[in-house]
Parts: C-alpha cells; structure tokens; sequence
C-alpha cells in the first residue's frame, strides 16, 4: 500500500477513506468474525513485506524482583 493510493489530483486526499476501509476495516472486521483476533483485546494493526498484519497485542513480560 502506497500513499498515493489514497491521494486523487481532483479529490485531493478524500479517497483515504475508502483505502483504510478497504485495506484496515474491512480485513479487522473479517478476523474478529473467523476468530483470527480477540476483539475483547487490544489489537495491533503493522505491516510486513508491504501487507497489513493484525493480532492481539501481547503483554510485556512482568519483571520479578527477587
């Protein structure tokens, strides 16, 4: 996904809605209907290899004092 892909000349930066629907909302709401997310959890929107990745964000590890 590039930025230009959001950007018309004649609608300036008004398509950027439909790109996030189509790129971010749409597959968000695929995977927490199939189970793939936990929507009772915070969720991590990332890229890899030029493609949008989501999963649950997983807590740090607690550091112990001992």
């Amino acid at each position: 996904m590039e930025a230009n892909e959001g950007y018309d000349v004649t609608l300036g930066a008004r398509p950027i809605k439909r790109l996030i629907e189509r790129a971010v909302l749409n597959p968000l709401s695929s995977a927490i209907i199939k189970g793939e997310v936990d929507n009772t959890k915070k969720i991590v929107i990332d890229t890899n290899n030029n493609e949008i990745v989501l999963r649950n964000q997983q807590k740090p590890p607690i550091a112990l004092l001992v």
